[in-house]
């Protein structure tokens, strides 16, 4: 799965909420989303190339989120 299409999942599945304002709702699954990338970055250790690979993924995962959350 490439980097933007992760990104449109993780904010879909946070972005089913109960809130009744959409733009709430985008900024809140944005932020939500970044939150997971941020933890899996954090804990995801870099011992190999194939692991430098996967945070590179994991990072650019992140900005794609950030794109849309500036866009929003």
């Amino acid at each position: 799965m490439t980097p933007p299409n992760k990104a449109y999942n993780l904010y879909h599945k946070f972005y089913n909420t109960l809130l009744p304002n959409v733009r709430e709702r985008q900024r809140i699954a944005i932020e939500h989303s970044l939150i997971a990338v941020d933890e899996i970055l954090e804990v995801m250790p870099i011992k190999k190339l194939s692991d430098a690979e996967l945070y590179d993924y994991w990072q650019q995962v992140k900005n794609e989120l950030l794109k849309q959350q500036n866009n929003g």
